[in-house]
């Protein structure tokens, strides 16, 4: 039996630095539909940022901090990863990262998922997700998406 340290309820926040502040909050809140928090203090090196939620469901931050790691001092961060409602919304997020001029992978079926990787201003990339057997069931069978693997 694996030993458990404790019992995760859920991701409250991630903690981003950035290059550019300006430019990571315009992506953030026009792309992804993050807002500023007003009741925590903001600065011109740091911002917190709420996530849009459904429902009464706990809400996600994301704090940037300009000032990117000097040296070869890596974060250790791949990707995080964001489950949506529907393949349709992967679709639009999508598209409108695209419009945006900001980087993204072509919505595809992976492992079950279909999913679409944005990379914000400082290449973090952010995994847009859904699982829906149904709808990819449906997808696969009527041939309306490309998979690639």
């Amino acid at each position: 039996m694996q030993a458990t340290l404790t019992t995760i309820n859920y991701l409250d926040h991630i903690h981003l630095r950035v290059n550019n502040l300006a430019r990571s909050k315009y992506f953030y809140c026009n792309l992804l539909g993050f807002t500023p928090c007003p009741t925590e203090p903001t600065s011109a090196v740091v911002c917190i940022l709420k996530a849009p939620t459904k429902d009464q469901a706990p809400t996600f931050s994301i704090i940037l901090t300009e000032g990117l790691p000097t040296g070869s001092e890596l974060t250790g961060m791949d990707h995080f990863s964001i489950s949506i409602s529907t393949m349709a919304r992967v679709e639009e997020i999508y598209q409108k990262a695209m419009e945006h001029g900001f980087r993204a992978t072509k919505p595809r079926l992976y492992e079950g998922n279909y999913q679409t990787f944005i990379f914000d201003p400082d290449g973090y990339k952010i995994e847009f997700f859904t699982k829906n057997p149904n709808m990819i069931e449906n997808a696969i069978h009527e041939e309306q998406f490309i998979v690639n693997k």
